[in-house]
Order: C-alpha cells, then structure tokens, then sequence
C-alpha cells in the first residue's frame, strides 16, 4: 500500500505550495513545533494541524472548486462528470455511491442555481446532466445508506444531522449534533447510517471532546420520508 508522501513545510517555496493544490491526495504536511502555515488561499473542508496541535487552513481546490471523475476498472477509461463549473457551481468533495444504481450523490456549493432553497444535494451518472435530490439544508459531508434508499448529510449552518429519501427527496432532522462544525474533521459531524437503518452514527464535541455518537432512528421516520403523498 502506498504511503503518504511527508514534506517539509520549510523546505517549499510559495510557488511549490501553490502546485500543492491540483494534487487528488494532498501530501501529509510536517510543520516544525510551534509553527503554522497556510496550504492555499481558499480554506475549504481539508484541514491539517501544526505539531503545536493548532489548526492550519488546507485545501486541494481553488476558487472555482473542484471537478469530479470517474476512472474505470480495469479499463481506465477517464470520464468526466457534469459537475463543477460550467455545468454545477464547485463541488465540495463530498459524495456517495447510492448503493448498485451507478448514481453518485454529491453536494455542491450552495449559491446560484444551487442554494438551499433549490438544492445543493445532487445525483449524478456518468454521461448525463445532474439531478437536484433535495432541498432546503446547505448540505455538506454525504453519506448513504448500503440499500441505496436514503441519504445522510449534515447541515453546514446549524450542524445538524439531516436524513432523507433519495427517491422522493424528502428530509428531516434526526437530531442537532451540537458540533462545533470547526476547522479540525472531529468537528464536522459526517453522518453516516447503519446498514439495518437502525441509527445513524456522527462526530460531535458537544462534551467539550472530539467524540463518536450515535442517535436511534425511528422506523416510521424512514416510512414517511418514502411517502409520496
């Protein structure tokens, strides 16, 4: 298995940074203790920490956010999907396989033709233009459940825990995760559902700690997401 390329942070001039940002794997970043260093210009979701143990912005896209592909196997055959300028605003990195359909869930930068009122929750294939899932929530880190019925997502303003049917398009909140929805990943929720759709289990610091919880998830709350009337 490949391992983590390890750089030194001292040793990279501004020009070597700025190629840091095209890369699909960022590089592990070793910063001295005490010391800290801005990646690149646009803080996104990615984030490393300096040995002091603070915070420092990293992120793997520019202003115009990232585009996505699909690599086939064995073939490797390159395709590009519809999303990311000129066809989406950027997308955020984060997506899903719904389950054996060939759909990809993913979000998107909530403004333009994609604010939570019209929806940054997409389903894309290849080949085809995107499908907005659902609406009303800036939808952030994507998560499926393995029967490719429901998503889980977090809420970027308010942290919470959002599910939905990504047939109908319906959500609710299963809970508020009273995260932090900082710069450091512990903070961001990333919400994910059991395989019996029992639960769905999220980060939170809400005790003050970076910590792994877990909200019961009422049959009936999945039965109404799937109704159509």
């Amino acid at each position: 298995m490949n391992m983590a390329k390890v750089v030194d942070a001292t040793d990279l001039t501004d020009e070597q940074w700025a190629q840091q940002a095209p890369l699909l794997l960022q590089p592990e970043v070793r910063l001295p203790r005490g010391t800290s260093r801005r990646c690149t210009s646009m803080p996104v979701c990615a984030s490393c920490t300096s040995a002091s143990g603070g915070p420092i912005a990293a992120s793997l896209v520019g202003d115009e956010g990232a585009t996505e592909y699909l690599v086939g196997i064995p073939d490797e055959k390159v395709t590009r999907l519809q999303l990311g300028p000129p066809y989406t605003s950027g997308i955020t990195g984060h997506e899903s396989w719904v389950g054996d359909t060939k759909e990809i869930l993913v979000s998107v930068r909530a403004e333009g033709e994609y604010t939570p009122e019209k929806g940054n929750l997409l389903g894309v294939r290849a080949g085809a233009p995107p499908r907005v899932v659902s609406q009303g929530y800036r939808f952030s880190h994507v998560g499926t459940s393995t029967c490719g019925r429901f998503f889980s997502c977090d809420d970027g303003p308010t942290a919470d825990v959002v599910i939905g049917s990504i047939r109908t398009g319906k959500n609710v909140v299963v809970c508020h995760s009273e995260s932090s929805f900082g710069s450091e990943q512990n903070t961001h929720p990333h919400p994910h559902l059991s395989p019996d759709l029992k639960w769905v289990v999220f980060n939170s610091d809400r005790s003050g700690e970076h910590q792994v919880h877990a909200a019961m998830v009422p049959p009936e709350m999945f039965e109404d997401l799937e109704k159509t009337s």
